[in-house]
């Protein structure tokens, strides 16, 4: 995730603007994944038909205090049936930085999304090629003016990569 600090939105709809362009992202990489091995295999199978149903996609989220994302999650599962989230949450920064540490330097474990602190992120920021690049992933309305100038800046890694 980024840091918050957005022009002329309040904290939740900010957080609800993150979470949904966050999981939407999420979602259409698993589907595109999936969908290019579903679209393999029912080639390679008689009658294959390729506008079969959305394939069911599980995504996990992984946060540290209160985000207040239970309800969002519930109304992006009400409004895409076929994706589940769980969402992991721990109680305090300290020890979820720690394990999001211990993740990244082992190269598995993370969750699909993942929740970082403005003071961590000078732990992730020299290490832009383990996350997307929100700037080239989208959602569309990722851009500078969307943010407080220091914000948008801070998620910033050096070779360009808005830490996403």
């Amino acid at each position: 995730m980024f840091p918050i600090g957005c022009k002329g939105l309040d904290v939740r709809q900010t957080l609800y603007r993150t979470l949904t362009g966050a999981i939407a992202f999420a979602t259409a990489a698993a589907l595109a994944a999936c969908g290019q091995r579903i679209e393999l295999r029912q080639r390679h199978q008689p009658g294959g038909n390729s506008a079969a149903a959305p394939q069911p996609v599980e995504l996990s989220i992984g946060t540290f205090g209160e985000f207040g994302y239970e309800d969002l999650l519930v109304d992006y599962h009400n409004l895409h049936p076929n994706v589940t989230i769980k969402a992991n949450k721990t109680g305090q920064g300290g020890p979820y930085h720690q394990q999001l540490l211990t993740k990244l330097a082992s190269g598995s474990g993370l969750e699909d999304v993942v929740a970082i602190e403005e003071g961590h992120l000078s732990d992730v920021l020299s290490k832009p090629q383990l996350f997307n690049n929100l700037e080239q992933i989208g959602p569309k309305d990722v851009t500078k003016d969307r943010w407080l100038d220091w914000k948008y800046d801070a998620a910033k890694a050096k070779d360009g990569t808005l830490i996403g």
